[in-house]
């Protein structure tokens, strides 16, 4: 293993972490593909009488497991649908070209 944050083309790295309020100032879903990587990063802003936000860091190579990363991006889904703060994605998969 060369790097455990930047997995191979097959490989699938996730970081779960809680974060100061102030780093996390709104609501954001981003998948950026680079390669054969994609990245996607989801924050969530801290709720109400909180100090602390939640950071979901997921990078997963263009031959992961499918089965794995609907598994991933279910939960996901379920996260952003219970903390009312964006829309659930359909589909994280990024499209083909990008």
């Amino acid at each position: 293993m060369e790097n455990e944050t930047e997995p191979s083309e097959n490989g699938i790295y996730l970081n779960v972490a809680v974060r100061d309020a102030e780093e996390i100032p709104a609501f954001t879903d981003v998948t950026v593909t680079k390669d054969d990587l994609s990245t996607r990063t989801v924050e969530f802003t801290a709720p109400k009488r909180s100090t602390q936000g939640l950071r979901i860091h997921f990078v997963y190579g263009k031959d992961a497991p499918e089965e794995s990363l609907a598994a991933i991006r279910a939960s996901i889904a379920k996260l952003i649908k219970a903390s009312k703060q964006g829309p659930a994605e359909k589909s994280a998969r990024p499209r083909k070209g990008k």
